[in-house]
């Protein structure tokens, strides 16, 4: 029996949808993966060179320390997360007051830091901390399906290109202290040792 053509085109946008589906999850994530760890390694590699300087930073101050674990935590946990994972972190973040204490006192040594350095020192950690959340939240958009698509809705139609910067600053009021937090955690080095281990008290 010969099948009709309402057949072949079924089965041909089967076929292209299954491929387009591969592509994104696989390849196009892959490539993703890769292009944002390029870029956190060029933000951490220029803050490393201007700490070897010393002019502005050095490799002794405590805010060098923290950013660079920061960005290292990062590129350790990167594949881990998407959309749904981040707003799971920021829920969970949301009930336990343990963890908003830690995020809290976290958040203010890392000021106390970035204070103890001159103005240009000051500039450059806090360029480099904000460079790296806005490549970290462009891959968790990016490698969104969803929010694949309404990205570039958003990028293509001009009224709405505002929204971006009002999800940028509530995401910095509400989800970079966490995420900086956790991120300093997965990215310890001695110097972030005792916020490990108040988040892993067993261990």
């Amino acid at each position: 029996m010969t099948p009709s053509v309402h057949s072949l085109d079924e089965a041909v946008f089967w076929l292209l949808l299954a491929a387009l589906w591969w592509l994104f999850y696989w390849p196009y994530r892959s490539y993703r993966l890769d292009d944002t760890r390029y870029r956190l390694f060029v933000i951490r590699d220029h803050l490393f060179d201007a700490a070897a300087d010393g002019a502005s930073i050095r490799f002794e101050d405590r805010a060098y320390g923290m950013t660079r674990t920061m960005i290292n935590g990062t590129l350790r946990t990167l594949e881990d997360y998407g959309v749904l994972r981040l707003l799971y972190i920021v829920w969970r973040y949301s009930r336990d007051g343990r963890l908003q204490r830690m995020c809290a006192q976290y958040g203010e040594d890392y000021e106390s830091a970035v204070r103890q350095l001159g103005p240009e020192g000051q500039k450059l950690v806090i360029d480099a901390t904000s460079r790296a959340q806005r490549v970290f939240l462009e891959h968790v958009l990016k490698t969104s399906l969803l929010m694949f698509l309404l990205y570039f809705v958003i990028r293509a139609i001009r009224p709405v290109r505002t929204l971006s910067e009002r999800v940028w600053r509530l995401y910095t009021a509400h989800v970079r202290p966490v995420l900086d937090f956790e991120s300093n955690v997965a990215g310890h080095d001695g110097r972030s040792a005792r916020y490990l281990a108040d988040a892993n008290p067993a261990g």
